[in-house]
């Protein structure tokens, strides 16, 4: 019918508005971005992400992230993502956000668990001089093999001492060690053992991690 007819040709009409209202390039060696790590991003941490578009000034194209606080205003940018599986990245000119140039959607992931060390003895380490344990402050988590700066911070932990033929516990609310614990530590002969647990580690966007145990001998 008539009517049936111009309802198909408003239809038409408006999916090619839509089509045309952005214009999206295909994916091409013309738009590139740059990561330390290309095609993830790592969730509540800085991500520099950096856009190169073939024919285009840096300061003539934009980045926009979903899911992700930005900062910077043109293809030079530090993006933090922050709640989901994947952030869409859509590059685009500023004369015309509509000219979409590039569109990519990269998986987020939550950065690998934080190692952690006794100030400088790490897991690597199976004993500790006895005369370290005097000037000895607490823990410190740390990244290896990550091209990310991030900020981790122990929020507390365990240290169990075995010495005199018992095993005494001792609980910090912090990174440090309380004063009781320096008092034990002062006290161990070689031969003696000490043990960090449930050390509680939390990231920039408050996220939290609990790290490997750390076991010493006592030299």
């Amino acid at each position: 019918s008539v009517k049936t007819i111009n309802i198909l040709a408003y239809l038409s009409a408006f999916l090619i508005f839509l089509s045309c209202s952005e214009k999206t390039a295909v994916a091409s060696e013309n738009f590139k971005l740059h990561s330390p790590e290309p095609g993830v991003l790592y969730r509540y941490i800085n991500n520099p992400v950096n856009a190169e578009a073939m024919g285009y000034d840096c300061k003539d194209i934009a980045i926009e992230v979903t899911n992700a606080k930005k900062v910077g205003k043109d293809c030079i940018n530090i993006v933090i993502p922050l709640e989901g599986e994947s952030c869409v990245v859509k590059l685009f000119t500023r004369s015309d956000s509509s000219n979409v140039l590039f569109k990519q959607e990269i998986p987020v992931k939550t950065i690998p668990l934080p190692k952690v060390a006794f100030d400088y003895y790490n897991a690597d380490s199976t004993s500790i001089p006895i005369t370290y344990l005097a000037k000895a402050k607490g823990l410190k988590p740390y990244m290896t093999d990550f091209p990310y700066s991030t900020k981790l911070y122990v929020r507390s932990f365990v240290m169990e001492a075995t010495f005199r033929d018992q095993d005494r516990t001792f609980a910090s609310g912090s990174a440090r060690l309380t004063e009781e614990m320096k008092g034990v530590l002062k006290h161990l002969k070689p031969g003696d053992k000490i043990k960090f647990q449930k050390i509680i580690c939390n990231g920039e966007g408050g996220e939290e991690y609990e790290l490997q145990d750390l076991q010493f001998t006592i030299r």
